[in-house]
């Protein structure tokens, strides 16, 4: 009798044993899912910011070359303005 209750006693503690590991397995392999999950959603926030901040640079280019091309517009006009002033000064 003694040898079938240390035999499962065995058995039970050989149980507890490999349901622990395998909770200790299953709960590493979760924070390296987990892990890979985050880095992957960093990844994809660093792109979305890369974009956003090359949108908002290309936009601020553009802006740049239409006030550029505003200014030259004006100058050309100041120009023939006062061409046509001087003509008529004649």
């Amino acid at each position: 009798m003694m040898k079938k209750a240390t035999g499962l006693i065995a058995i039970v503690l050989t149980g507890l044993i490999i349901s622990s590991c395998d909770q200790k397995n299953a709960s590493l392999v979760n924070r390296r899912v987990a892990t890979l999950e985050k880095i992957q959603e960093v990844k994809e926030a660093q792109k979305a910011k890369e974009e956003k901040e090359r949108v908002r640079i290309e936009a601020e280019q553009k802006e740049a070359l239409e006030k550029e091309e505003e200014e030259r517009a004006r100058e050309q006009t100041a120009l023939a303005q006062a061409e046509k002033e001087q003509k008529e000064a004649l």
